[in-house]
């Protein structure tokens, strides 16, 4: 990583934050502006691609910054020709963008990425590594009324209505699980025939100007407003802190009941996708056909095919395109059905 800010450009802006004129910490805040134009897993993920081109480079004695065309094309082939490791098109796409990333970072004009022969190279990489996308189903109503009547009772556990509550306003709100994760007891605001939940952090939301999400209370028992009323007062949150709703959980063995972990850390995805099985499994169903995302798909697709106006449910899922919002909706069969008969045969 420290190789990438060796470079006639970055020499310069060092040679010019010497000047006694700016302050000592310049170059550093440069240097965290010029790596915040990506999201930090981002940076991350481009980080550990590069790494592995550079370590390939070294043992067949090529250059790696500045790379030419030739020796991206050889590396990307030999990636997807090796037995040892699984090779997909979102792999590829990384390694790609990875060292297109570097050479801009380090400020070198001789960038392999733009090369027209090596963009032909690498979609016929893609090409041949394509596989058939298999989505994950969304999420029914009728799943998420079993899954609150199973587990979100009365007398449920704070663990249980915890992950119910999760999953609800996941799926009442099209929320990704990143999203849903990353709320904070200050993001959700409570009303008297509705509660609104700003989303600091989105993918759709570069700029973090925030976005808001309004869920209204419907009175049955699987309303998200009212689970998430009896979660508050479970789990002893103060409204307007900034605390994390969804934490881990311990046994209290003074009060013999489970409470929120004092650490004001997040449930992972990992941790919670671990226990989406497990209830998926408790139900009986195959939790391999479901993942996280398919709360969001599963409300998004009942609202569509339940008729919601089209603008409403786009601002809703806060989608930024036609295609990316096309792209959640399980069509019913009916509706597909419709396509004929509105024909006149």
């Amino acid at each position: 990583m420290i190789r990438l800010f060796k470079s006639n450009r970055w020499d310069d802006v060092m040679d010019k934050c010497s000047n006694p004129a700016l302050p000592s910490w310049m170059f550093s805040e440069v240097k965290e502006a010029v790596l915040s134009s990506k999201e930090k897993s981002t940076v991350c993920q481009y980080k550990n691609c590069f790494s592995k081109f550079v370590s390939w480079c070294k043992k067949c004695k090529f250059s790696s910054l500045p790379a030419s065309p030739v020796t991206v094309a050889l590396y990307l082939v030999s990636v997807m020709q090796n037995t040892n490791t699984s090779c997909s098109k979102s792999k590829l796409n990384s390694i790609f963008y990875a060292i297109k990333w570097a050479h801009l970072l380090n400020g070198e004009i001789s960038n392999p990425s733009s090369d027209e022969w090596l963009k032909l190279c690498l979609e016929g990489c893609l090409r041949k590594v394509s596989k058939p996308l298999i989505k994950k189903e969304p999420i029914t109503v009728e799943i998420l009324s079993t899954l609150v009547n199973k587990f979100a009772s009365e007398n449920c556990t704070l663990a249980d209505l915890r992950l119910i509550t999760l999953f609800v306003i996941s799926f009442a709100g099209f929320l990704r699980i990143s999203e849903a994760l990353n709320l904070k007891a200050c993001n959700i605001q409570f009303f008297d025939n509705y509660c609104s939940i700003k989303i600091e952090k989105s993918k759709t939301d570069i700029y973090r100007d925030g976005q808001h999400v309004v869920l209204a209370r419907t009175g049955n028992i699987t309303c998200p407003v009212t689970l998430l009323d009896r979660y508050f007062c479970a789990a002893c949150l103060i409204k307007g802190s900034g605390q994390y709703l969804f934490r881990a959980v311990q046994f209290c063995s003074s009060t013999k009941q489970f409470v929120l972990r004092k650490a004001n850390k997040p449930l992972s995805y990992s941790r919670v996708r671990e226990l989406f099985i497990e209830k998926l499994n408790q139900l009986g169903l195959d939790h391999k056909l479901f993942g996280l995302h398919s709360f969001r798909s599963g409300g998004a697709t009942f609202s569509a095919n339940s008729g919601t106006k089209d603008r409403l449910w786009k601002r809703h899922g806060r989608w930024r395109s036609e295609t990316a919002k096309d792209g959640y909706i399980k069509d019913s069969l009916q509706d597909r059905l419709s396509v004929t008969l509105n024909l006149n045969l």
